[in-house]
């Protein structure tokens, strides 16, 4: 191989590494990194956010239609999560059922109109496969904060309000603003369960 074959290679590899090859969205790895290279690089002004969703009872969908199936499902979540957020923001899927997104420059409102678009999305959507029609919901939990908090910890807040929708029922959202002091401030929405802007006191 020349030098140039082996160059491209590497990179190859390397990509390959950072890649869910199921979904072709980013893998735990590569949001992590990447996140890390945008506050390193001083690109983020003012704020930052996770979103952390998991498909609702994603091992029921296994269980009833196949692990086929499944992965139909999650190449399709993929899809609508591409479609519902901006291409400056870094979309991933960590682990299973689970996908991150890392947002930049957002503020409260704007994270929930992202997440209600795609709240709204996955309750008209339905999964053809194999001659049977699929459908499902997903739960999002996020969380916002300053440029100088690290997005683990982001994504750590983003898992708590994760949780608090799946107590609550699952198919909608909660979010937690890190910068204000502690006010629970619920905010209307479409969905009687979609979403609440709690806030965490400093």
């Amino acid at each position: 191989l020349s030098m140039r074959d082996l160059q491209r290679a590497r990179k190859k590899a390397v990509d390959l590494a950072r890649l869910d090859v199921l979904t072709g969205l980013a893998n735990r790895r590569a949001f992590f990194d990447s996140a890390r290279h945008v506050q390193a690089a001083g690109a983020l002004r003012g704020t930052h956010a996770v979103l952390y969703i998991d498909i609702d009872h994603f091992k029921m969908i296994n269980d009833r239609h196949g692990h086929d199936a499944g992965d139909a499902v999650l190449k399709h979540f993929a899809e609508q999560l591409r479609a519902c957020t901006r291409t400056e923001d870094f979309v991933a899927r960590i682990g299973g059922e689970e996908f991150a997104v890392h947002v930049m420059n957002i503020e409260p409102a704007g994270l929930a109109a992202v997440a209600q678009g795609l709240l709204a999305r996955m309750r008209s959507s339905v999964v053809e496969f194999d001659g049977e029609s699929i459908r499902y919901t997903a739960s999002i939990g996020g969380a916002i904060g300053t440029v100088a908090l690290p997005v683990d910890k982001l994504l750590s807040l983003a898992d708590k309000q994760l949780y608090s929708v799946k107590h609550d029922g699952r198919d909608g959202y909660s979010a937690l603003d890190s910068r204000t002091p502690s006010t629970d401030a619920p905010v209307a929405a479409e969905h009687p369960k979609a979403y609440a802007i709690r806030r965490l006191a400093g």
